[in-house]
């Protein structure tokens, strides 16, 4: 039988990750670290779409509740899954692909809600046509988990997978789905079920970003948030940090494309370095949003061109 000592629900990574903060004296540096590397990886994020207001997209992160909550209090692994997803996310868009395979591999090794985006960064993989990388993001968690799956390939499964689909409900878990059916209906969700609502979303996003491409980072940030949200049975705030990261490094492009709509407002109100993108806005089109219908984007880290369709 496990005892609270035996008993670790977390993938290696995270003690391997923490063991290096240790000569520090608290293991809440490693936290720290990780919350500065993922307002790092948002900021480039957002500065891949040429915004002069890129720097607004980490600062929302650094006021964030719950980054502040999760680095100077407590100390949790989903801070570490946070920072190597989004240090990923950021490679892509700079089109570093093997890096960006490696980070998001160590991601999957140390957080189990970071397999949540596996569908979307294989796809853009995909579309850029270096799926090869693609296995580079397998090998890595692989390379990591293997040895302790084999050390007890039966205790690593139940306590580091099925364990998240069978603990009890908690009275600090109210935000899952399975949470809020059963309370309101009595209705328990099986595991197998919540897996299956959560594949069909998952196939929704797909086709979305199938036919939007430059919505991958909000498409990215929506799974997360959506499988934070089914998945589990009790819903944790901290399960959604990762899709509140990707939010923030979405807040310069709306802001972007609501200046845009706004410009002939006056008196709409403004914050500041703005008005430098709404003119600028035709020559560095969003990656992000695509407002114009007669336009076709391509977006990337270097290069930023727009072609007009010809009218039939």
């Amino acid at each position: 039988m496990d005892t609270p000592w035996t008993f670790l629900p977390y993938l290696p990574l995270v003690p391997i990750y923490y063991a290096l903060f240790v000569p520090l004296g608290d293991i809440r540096y490693g936290s720290i670290f990780a919350d500065v590397v993922i307002m790092f990886s948002i900021y480039l994020i957002a500065k891949t779409n040429r915004h002069g207001i890129s720097f607004y997209a980490p600062l929302a992160f650094a006021i964030f509740p719950a980054s502040i909550w999760l680095t100077s209090v407590a100390s949790t692994n989903i801070m570490i899954g946070c920072a190597f997803l989004t240090l990923s996310m950021a490679a892509l868009l700079r089109e570093k692909y093997a890096a960006a395979a490696f980070f998001f591999g160590l991601g999957i090794a140390a957080n189990q809600l970071v397999i949540i985006a596996l569908p979307m960064i294989g796809l853009y993989l995909w579309k850029q046509h270096k799926f090869s990388r693609f296995m580079l993001a397998l090998l890595v968690p692989s390379a990591v988990v293997l040895p302790f799956f084999l050390a007890s390939p039966s205790r690593f499964i139940y306590q580091v997978i099925l364990f998240q689909f069978e603990r009890g409900l908690q009275p600090d878990g109210l935000f899952s789905l399975y949470r809020i059916v059963q309370v309101f209906s009595g209705i328990q969700l099986d595991s197998w079920l919540r897996v299956t609502i959560l594949l069909g979303i998952t196939g929704i996003i797909v086709v979305a970003y199938t036919r939007k491409p430059n919505f991958f980072v909000p498409l990215s940030g929506a799974l997360l948030f959506a499988g934070a949200f089914v998945l589990p049975i009790n819903g944790f705030w901290n399960y959604f940090l990762p899709a509140c990261a990707v939010a923030c490094a979405v807040i310069p492009s709306i802001n972007d494309e609501i200046d845009q709509k706004t410009a002939k407002i006056k008196w709409w109100p403004r914050i500041p370095w703005s008005a430098s993108v709404v003119t600028g806005r035709e020559q560095k089109p969003s990656c992000f949003f695509t407002s114009k219908k007669k336009h076709v984007l391509q977006c990337s880290s270097k290069v930023w061109k727009a072609k007009r369709l010809i009218d039939v």
